[in-house]
């Protein structure tokens, strides 16, 4: 379920449409203020594609090069060493240990099979129920319609 941009109902599929300049995700109650775009049938499907796959996307955890560098420095292995024993240049481990480099899927794995540790996590983000409990301020409340 998305809300609508501009009111905040819920909508199970959202109307794209061109409201002053803005392209907004909005319910057919509120299109009308607009004018609504048409996607082509395979565009509007490979979007849904697509947000199905960020939801269930597996993410690198965000200290990925600190938990790389700790584990390595628990095993007494130099960046030399372990970078030989996976057969990578240390420059990219090092890079990789600083966070400046995130490694590709394959390396990913590599350090993860011989350092015996997790460095991903599924992106779990689930759709919340709005509380109606709180008042949260749409567009529809601040957008004055002439």
């Amino acid at each position: 379920m998305s809300e609508c941009e501009i009111c905040g109902k819920e909508v199970p599929i959202p109307i794209k449409a061109k409201i002053e300049e803005s392209i907004l995700n909005v319910c057919d109650k509120c299109v009308h203020f607009g004018e609504k775009i048409d996607l082509p049938q395979r565009a509007a499907k490979n979007i849904k594609l697509l947000a199905k796959v960020e939801l269930n996307e597996i993410i690198l955890l965000e200290n990925y090069g600190n938990i790389i560098k700790n584990t390595r420095e628990k095993m007494k292995l130099s960046r030399t060493e372990f970078a030989q024993k996976i057969m990578e240049k240390e420059n990219i481990i090092r890079r990789i240990e600083m966070s400046d480099l995130k490694p590709d899927n394959k390396l990913l794995d590599k350090i993860e099979i011989f350092l015996n540790i997790n460095l991903k996590e599924k992106n779990e983000q689930k759709l919340q129920k709005k509380d109606t409990k709180k008042a949260e301020l749409t567009m529809g409340d601040v957008v004055e319609v002439k």
